[in-house]
């Protein structure tokens, strides 16, 4: 998986027979059990699937292409982030209807 990651730096822009010749140069001196491209493609994307906010799509009744990200993912990652988390502030759970000032309190 380190390869992998390494071929795929965004800092690193590597054509696919770039990385084909890397892979084929670490065969020839010796490091053992090389991936082939394809693998590292297929791990990268699983990676992707597994790790990221993958933009969905669908089309609406009148055809029209929509793109859209989970919200679950979005705040998943806001509540992860220290500098964000200093100014969350949770609302009690209430049980039941606020139906008098005493209730009100509570917010």
């Amino acid at each position: 998986i380190k390869l992998a990651l390494f071929l795929n730096l965004p800092s690193l822009w590597l054509s696919d027979r770039m990385k084909r010749i890397i892979l084929q140069m670490l065969g020839w001196i010796g490091v053992a059990n090389v991936p082939s491209l394809y693998r590292i493609k297929k791990i990268m994307k699983q990676a992707v699937e597994l790790c990221c906010n993958s933009t969905r799509s669908f089309k609406t009744l009148t055809g029209k292409q929509v793109f859209y990200n989970s919200i679950a993912y979005t705040i998943r990652l806001q509540l992860a982030h220290p500098k964000t988390w200093e100014h969350l502030s949770f609302h009690p759970n209430l049980t039941g209807p606020i139906n008098d000032l005493a209730s009100c309190g509570k917010w």
